[in-house]
């Protein structure tokens, strides 16, 4: 029991007449509570709870608390005077057991738990929700997305609440307009979980299935940035400042919507597997190459270091596609590799080889990178004499051709 927010001290304003009542069951359906007693005394304030000596009806009372909650919320005062966290969330729950002890002299859950006569019981949203969508008279008359984006332990197993919730993430964000637009992505329907303790979402595409948490959805790009350096184990916690990462750039500077490598593959930020045979799209991507604009194919986003022998840092890390930051090297063909190669060296010479940067390098750093940059003349000069022997044959070719 939440001793600090379930009754509380005198201070409580109560007017309107709220302890008037006669105290009279209502047809026997109601609920009626005397504040006194050993377990009055256990709780904050005590018998100098403004409560305490008083016959409560606690139906009566719970109503009133559910429609003042509901207003609470769906006004906005929530948003206004809840104590947020570190990420600037509020957790509802508790704030609203805050909320009501303040106000009434004990708190919803406490109300809530003598009612079904189980103390032991914490507060169920979902009572509230369903009363906020039959006041709002439907489901999409109420934002959301703002409670869920706002609430740091957002938590429902209404199906009308997490269906809307799903098909609003994928319908406003970008990084779902690929699978929409291509794969005919949505949600559909929701299962229980086999744990039977809460629901899945189930999403479907053209050619596959998927029963995916609402806390598994991504939102956004920044959503997608702040999963992915949430793990102190690869060393990444230390450039979660989206912000700081971006320094000014646009969005999609920083995070592409396709491969930097290879603009033929769009870069999944969703974190959802849409491939049929679950191998992270890896033989799709191995198919797939220089092909048409409407053929394009996806490979989930991947945090690389630009120079592998540094740490992750903000100046030391761009986003390309998992194939070819883990997986091209082993299964790649000759163009895909040739793609690779350009783009590296492109990066070599941009950020590195340039009059400042040469200046700047101390002698290690200096013949190092003439060593590295040799890797790639060497390359050059045998791409150079391959395209020779096949520039030959091809006049060959046009010789004939024209004696003909």
């Amino acid at each position: 029991m939440n001793k600090e927010y379930d009754i509380i001290d005198n201070k409580v304003e109560c007017g309107d007449g709220f302890f008037d009542w006669s105290g009279v069951d209502n047809g026997g359906g109601d609920k009626h509570y005397t504040f006194k007693g050993a377990i009055c005394r256990q709780m904050k304030g005590g018998v100098n709870n403004v409560l305490y000596g008083k016959r409560i009806n606690l139906s009566e009372m719970y109503n009133r608390m559910i429609d003042d909650v509901i207003e609470y919320i769906i006004g906005g005062k929530l948003f206004l005077e809840g104590k947020r966290d570190k990420n600037d969330r509020i957790h509802m729950k508790n704030w609203l057991q805050k909320y009501t002890a303040d106000k009434y002299g004990v708190s919803i859950r406490w109300v809530i738990g003598v009612i079904k006569n189980d103390m032991t019981e914490h507060i169920s949203m979902d009572i509230i929700y369903r009363c906020m969508i039959e006041r709002a008279g439907g489901v999409d008359k109420i934002d959301w997305m703002r409670l869920y984006k706002n609430n740091r332990c957002f938590s429902t197993n209404c199906s009308d609440i997490l269906l809307y919730l799903a098909n609003r993430i994928i319908g406003d964000n970008s990084i779902y307009r690929y699978f929409v637009d291509r794969y005919k992505l949505k949600a559909i329907g929701v299962e229980m979980h086999k744990n039977k303790k809460d629901k899945l979402i189930v999403f479907k595409w053209d050619g596959g299935r998927r029963l995916i948490r609402l806390s598994d959805l991504v939102w956004d790009k920044r959503d997608w940035w702040q999963r992915s350096t949430n793990d102190k184990r690869k060393g990444r916690s230390k450039i979660r400042d989206y912000d700081v990462l971006l320094n000014g750039r646009r969005e999609d500077e920083v995070l592409p919507d396709v491969c930097p490598i290879d603009n033929n593959i769009i870069l999944n930020y969703t974190g959802i597997d849409f491939s049929g045979d679950n191998d992270n799209n890896l033989s799709e991507c191995k198919r797939y190459n220089n092909v048409g604009d409407s053929d394009k194919i996806w490979s989930f986003a991947s945090i690389d270091r630009i120079d592998t022998n540094g740490e992750y840092t903000y100046d030391n890390v761009e986003i390309i596609s998992n194939y070819y930051n883990s997986q091209v090297k082993n299964c790649a063909n000759q163009s895909q590799i040739a793609k690779l190669y350009h783009y590296q060296l492109k990066n070599l010479i941009d950020k590195k080889i340039n009059k400042v940067g040469v200046k700047a390098m101390d002698d290690d750093m200096l013949y190092k990178s003439f060593d590295n940059l040799g890797e790639y003349v060497n390359l050059i000069e045998i791409v150079h004499n391959y395209r020779e022997i096949l520039f030959k044959e091809i006049n060959r070719r046009d010789k004939k051709r024209n004696k003909v």
